[in-house]
């Protein structure tokens, strides 16, 4: 190891092989803080190659004049970052934020896509659980896209808040079940239920049909005031034209 004099003026040590011009073009640097660099350099620093900061994380791959671009990260904490990476203004100490790529996170959560200040904002998100959101996210929720639910054998597709769909469509049971329209706390409210051969159409408590119309799979229509899936008050519309006033 020899004393150099580096970027900015900084006291350094540093060991492998030197150019003409003294500068370091490959081997391992060390900084005042602890920093660790080694790979290829030029003039303007790390070209390629790793560099680990004191509390072990490190950067590995390509880097442009010291800025890492792209490669892999693992933090403090062992999280994973694969991918492109933004650079940031200043000297080489700032670490620049993934900016597409992959997030593997140690408990078990996996984010793929396109990311701003380290969040995912569109891509999905593979849980531990299996189930899968994907889409655009803002501050780590879906707001748009589709979630795909393993256990529930669930699919929630349109307009999300804080991962809870409240607006579209969601299917249950492979298909045999649909509802499509507005959702709150996880619940229709309002919209349609299909299920087989029947329709169910208006607003709904719990849902449950609450005021609307049910289309049963021979044609009969219900329409007017439900509780617990029974029309309580309103018409009975019959295939063969008739209509039957109807008060529980």
């Amino acid at each position: 190891m020899k004393n150099i004099t580096y970027l900015n003026n900084i006291s350094l040590k540093a060991d492998g092989k030197f150019n003409s011009s003294g500068i370091l073009v490959e081997g391992i640097l060390e900084y005042p803080n602890g920093m660790i660099e080694e790979g290829r350099f030029n003039k303007k620093g790390l070209q390629s190659g790793k560099r680990i900061f004191p509390d072990k994380s490190y950067d590995e791959g390509e880097f442009l004049n010291g800025f890492f671009v792209k490669g892999k990260r693992i933090d403090e904490d062992g999280n994973i970052f694969i991918g492109y990476f933004n650079i940031l203004k200043g000297n080489i100490y700032q670490i620049g934020n993934l900016i597409k790529g992959k997030a593997i996170y140690t408990d078990g959560l996996i984010a793929e896509g396109k990311f701003v200040n380290n969040l995912l904002k569109y891509g999905k998100i593979i849980f531990p659980s299996g189930d899968i959101n994907e889409g655009y996210f803002e501050n780590g929720y879906l707001i748009e896209g589709k979630g795909t639910f393993l256990d529930d054998s669930q699919v929630d597709e349109g307009k999300f808040y804080l991962d809870q769909i409240i607006e579209g469509v969601r299917i249950l049971d492979s298909g045999r079940i649909i509802l499509k329209g507005k959702f709150h706390n996880n619940r229709l409210i309002s919209g349609k239920i299909t299920y087989d051969g029947i329709i169910e159409e208006g607003h709904f408590e719990n849902e449950n049909l609450k005021f609307g119309k049910i289309t049963m799979d021979d044609g009969q229509i219900l329409y007017g005031e439900f509780k617990k899936n029974k029309l309580v008050k309103g018409k009975i519309f019959f295939p063969d034209g008739t209509i039957q006033d109807h008060v529980f």
